[in-house]
């Protein structure tokens, strides 16, 4: 059975705040941006940067058959969002609307 949303919003936590990390290897998961869609969604080193219209957020997706999460950090409005799933529906649908949400 796989964690529940709020243990990987906790891991996510512990990662931003450099308790999983040290600061250096930290700003490493994000020091290479490369663009993956207009504008929108830059891939760093396990770390994605998406740019909304509510601001900047941290992002990780991860995918495997029959399961699917994203986890996202919303600086602006210190806000976490997780989404998993466990068949293949597409979670992104989702965590869109609960950041419209916000």
């Amino acid at each position: 059975m796989a964690p529940p949303p709020r243990d990987l919003i906790a891991f996510y936590q512990a990662v931003l705040t450099q308790r999983v990390l040290s600061l250096a290897t930290t700003k490493l998961l994000c020091d290479r941006l490369y663009p993956m869609s207009p504008g929108a969604l830059y891939w760093g080193r396990g770390l994605m940067l998406l740019k909304s219209p509510l601001g900047e957020a941290y992002y990780s997706a991860g995918r495997i058959h029959g399961f699917g999460a994203n986890v996202l950090y919303l600086p602006a409005k210190k806000a976490y969002v997780a989404v998993m799933v466990n068949d293949d529906t597409q979670t992104d649908p989702v965590w869109f609307a609960l950041l419209r949400a916000l």
